[in-house]
């Protein structure tokens, strides 16, 4: 049987990992990996990596010859590997876990020593995952019942954003008339403070109450997307519902551009025909293909957000004095999904740098000073994209935001030069 598998480009830890295993005959591979996993069991993501790598090699062996290395891993492993891929939703560029694996199960002969097996663990994982994760009890199927609800919470999220948005606007002015009053030598009446205060204060119940009814409905929402992400009316309404809710959280700083735009939109309820015109099917597209582009397009903005979501949560775990390790970490992970997303680059570089004025160890010193430069450049190099997502049309402000960043990345950077 003739077949590939996608490339997929590793985490840094994976590419570790495959530089390790790479020499190896295939039973050392196998013994490798799980040592590896034994000894990292929190790098999930490299071990995947390692695991795509072992499968990959199998199909180019038989390509070329009659290999009869088959893959024949414990089951505890097995299992938590699919485990780890369907939690961390890493597919290696297929639509869901079971389209990957389905490459090496059908296989002919079968990668697997025992495809059965793996399809009875891909299995059992899935019914332990809905098991955990299901709050509401919802149908295998995506029905007209589970849609209706959809449409009614997505609904009351659009009328609760703009009044969250309204009750910023009017609290950011209040805040400015309480803020000329503090500063000596300006003339505000008292009664205008006095209902700038109350104004405020009716204004930052409202906008906690409604930011509260978005919260309340991404629970359905991310419960609905989680059971039937193949469902491209879904997979329409979950970013746009993510970036309501992510924009309704910040109430300190302006809301990113890119986050807002998206944020503004109104939720697309109407799923395309893909049906191809004249010069589509000219050039071989069909509707599968144009449906998978579709998708395609719609998972971009689906990691971005939700690298923004949990980069949010990791800002909130630094803030309760979590470990800024696991912090640093975890936030590595989040730059390489979104690149393009500089200020992760910079929020790590600025971490590493911190660490590295702490720390006595030369050795670790110098890591983290180079980690940080490292970081910095990145940050450096990627600023006119993260402007093109922005959509800056204006020169002046576009030029405005990248002397921005210069500067703030240039404040991480010029110190750790200067330390060396």
């Amino acid at each position: 049987m003739s077949a590939t598998i996608n490339k997929h480009q590793p985490s840094e830890k994976g590419k570790e990992v495959i530089a390790l295993l790479f020499p190896l005959t295939h039973k050392e591979r196998e013994e490798s990996i799980q040592k590896y996993w034994k000894q990292y069991p929190v790098e999930g993501e490299a071990v995947l990596d390692g695991f795509h790598f072992l499968i990959q090699e199998l199909i180019e062996e038989r390509g070329v010859n009659d290999s009869k290395n088959k893959i024949d891993l414990p089951e505890k492993f097995v299992f938590s590997l699919i485990k780890e891929m369907e939690e961390k939703k890493i597919f290696f560029s297929y639509e869901n876990s079971e389209t990957f694996l389905s490459i090496p199960i059908e296989y002919q002969p079968p990668i697997f020593a025992d495809p059965g097996k793996i399809k009875k663990i891909h299995s059992q994982v899935l019914i332990n995952n809905k098991k955990q994760k299901s709050i509401f009890d919802l149908p295998e199927n995506l029905d007209d019942t589970v849609t209706l609800k959809c449409k009614e919470i997505c609904q009351t999220a659009k009328s609760s954003f703009d009044q969250v948005r309204d009750a910023l606007s009017v609290m950011r002015q209040t805040q400015q008339i309480l803020k000329d009053y503090n500063n000596v030598g300006l003339d505000v009446d008292m009664k205008d403070i006095k209902d700038a205060r109350d104004l405020l204060i009716k204004e930052k119940k409202n906008y906690k109450n409604h930011s509260r009814k978005i919260a309340e409905g991404w629970l359905y929402i991310s419960e609905v997307f989680q059971a039937y992400f193949k469902d491209i009316l879904i997979l329409q309404i979950y970013p746009t519902y993510l970036s309501k809710l992510l924009a309704s959280r910040e109430s300190n700083y302006p809301v990113e551009r890119y986050l807002l735009k998206i944020a503004q939109s109104d939720f697309n309820f109407s799923v395309p025909e893909f049906k191809p015109t004249e010069l589509q099917l000219q050039h071989g597209k069909t509707r599968v293909s144009l449906a998978n582009e579709y998708r395609a397009l719609i998972q971009i903005t689906i990691d971005r957000l939700e690298c923004r979501y949990r980069k949010r949560k990791l800002m909130a775990q630094l803030k309760e004095k979590g470990s800024e390790s696991k912090v640093i970490k975890s936030l590595v992970k989040i730059s390489e999904i979104d690149p393009i997303d500089i200020r992760t680059h910079i929020l790590i570089a600025k971490l590493f740098g911190k660490y590295s004025l702490i720390t006595r160890n030369h050795q670790n010193r110098t890591i983290m000073k180079e980690q940080a430069l490292k970081y910095c450049e990145k940050a450096f190099s990627r600023i006119d994209e993260y402007l093109d997502i922005q959509d800056i049309q204006n020169t002046r402000q576009r030029d405005q935001q990248r002397a921005g960043f210069v500067k703030t990345i240039s404040s991480i950077r010029i110190p750790l030069i200067k330390n060396r």
